[in-house]
């Protein structure tokens, strides 16, 4: 391979790394909006508050509750942490 070929290949090598690196800064706003998005929280919710402690190892508790608690959700926008909400198991 002649000098100027090379030099040309280098040349075309260094454009290509410049559009790539170029191109992942491009993306790196686009992270930090994702960041932003709103957050999806959850917590067990049971009716009776006694449920909230199952499974318990008693059998006849375990059973009765199985069908009394749900996953309650809910969306804070960040920095706002999901906190706790009624109704939750604590």
């Amino acid at each position: 391979m002649s000098n100027r070929r090379r030099r040309l290949a280098v040349l075309c090598g260094l454009a290509l790394a410049m559009h790539l690196i170029g191109a992942a800064q491009a993306t790196e706003p686009d992270s930090n909006v994702a960041q932003a998005q709103d957050t999806k929280c959850s917590c067990k919710a049971c009716t009776p508050d006694a449920c909230c402690k199952v499974p318990t190892g008693f059998q006849p508790l375990d059973d009765k509750c199985q069908s009394k608690c749900e996953t309650k959700t809910w969306t804070v926008t960040p920095p706002a942490p999901c906190g706790t909400q009624a109704g939750c198991c604590q």
